[in-house]
This record gives structure tokens, C-alpha cells and sequence, in this order.
């Protein structure tokens, strides 16, 4: 099982987090500050995220969007070559 440990310092947060399902749990201390969890559909990944506090709110959304970041720039294959090429049907 793969686990990701962050520790926001500003905070006092730690992150626990499953980067294989993207789940991650925010504590301070022995109490839950946020659950974030993907809701996959059809077209896209959509997070759920749950807030114990409402003083919580903008740092746990900021925390989730650095997540969301990370997770999507090691989506990308990074042995992908990107040309830009121009064809004119000629």
C-alpha cells in the first residue's frame, strides 16, 4: 500500500494520503480535519471533500488544489515526446 506523509507546518497539519486512490485524510493532532476523496465518472475525477470546521475551509480547498496539482502532473508520461508539428495537406 502506498501511503504520502506531508506535514504543513503553518498548520500543524499532517497529511496522510493513498496516491493509488486518492484518498487523503488531514489531521492536527488526534483530530480529522478534512477527508478528500476521488468520485470518479464518466469523462473526469471529482473530489470529494469533507470539512469539520467552517475557520478550515480556505486551507483545506488550498491543500486539496495542491493535491489535485501534484496528482496531475504525475499523470503525465514524462517519456512523451510533444513535437509541435504543422501539416498543411499539400
Amino acid at each position: 500500500m502506498w501511503r504520502e506523509f506531508i506535514f504543513v507546518s503553518g498548520l500543524n497539519w499532517l497529511v496522510i494520503g493513498n496516491l493509488l486512490a486518492n484518498q487523503y485524510h488531514i489531521y492536527h493532532g488526534v483530530k480529522s480535519v478534512t477527508t478528500i476523496a476521488s468520485v470518479g465518472t464518466a469523462s473526469n475525477t471529482v473530489f470529494k471533500i469533507a470539512i469539520t470546521e467552517t475557520r478550515d475551509v480556505p486551507a483545506a480547498l488550498l491543500i486539496a488544489a495542491i493535491l489535485d496539482h501534484w496528482r496531475q502532473s504525475h499523470l503525465a508520461n514524462p517519456l512523451v515526446r510533444h513535437d509541435v508539428g504543422m501539416s498543411y495537406g499539400v
